[in-house]
């Protein structure tokens, strides 16, 4: 899985996430495009959301999961981020990720289930799996 720049226009683009084949993946383009075009966000913001939903998509192909399963197993995606060097190039290169940044990826994750479960395409229960539900009143 990878971020993969798309040109619509000669001034409007946005970013997706291509499979080994290079074929986009249907649930992130549709989040993403929806980013882009109907949330009007910045470019710049697809190309990071991509970049973090190529992660968790990778991390889910590779663990035999689909977008579901990915999500039920959250915990076991951030124990990877934790313990799992960064290995593209970079100013992160061979260090593990900071809390901060293991959260942004975290958010990207659960904006595209969101998305997906209110374009049908992911039940609902999902979303119990990726937001804890916690009382902090004491």
């Amino acid at each position: 899985m990878r971020a993969l720049r798309i040109e619509l226009t000669d001034a409007l683009a946005y970013w997706t996430v291509v499979d080994d084949g290079w074929e986009p993946v249907p649930a992130a383009d549709a989040f993403l495009r929806h980013l882009r075009l109907g949330r009007d966000r910045a470019e710049g913001t697809t190309k990071a959301y991509a970049g973090d939903l190529a992660l968790f998509l990778g991390w889910c192909e590779t663990a035999g999961l689909d977008l579901a399963g990915g999500a039920r197993a959250l915990s076991s995606f951030v124990g990877m981020l934790k313990v799992t060097p960064v290995v593209r190039a970079g100013s992160g290169q061979g260090k593990v990720r900071s809390a901060g940044r293991i959260n942004h990826v975290l958010a990207a994750v659960r904006e595209l289930c969101k998305h997906a479960v209110a374009g049908g395409d992911l039940d609902a229960s999902v979303l119990g799996a990726i937001f804890e539900v916690g009382d902090d009143r004491y």
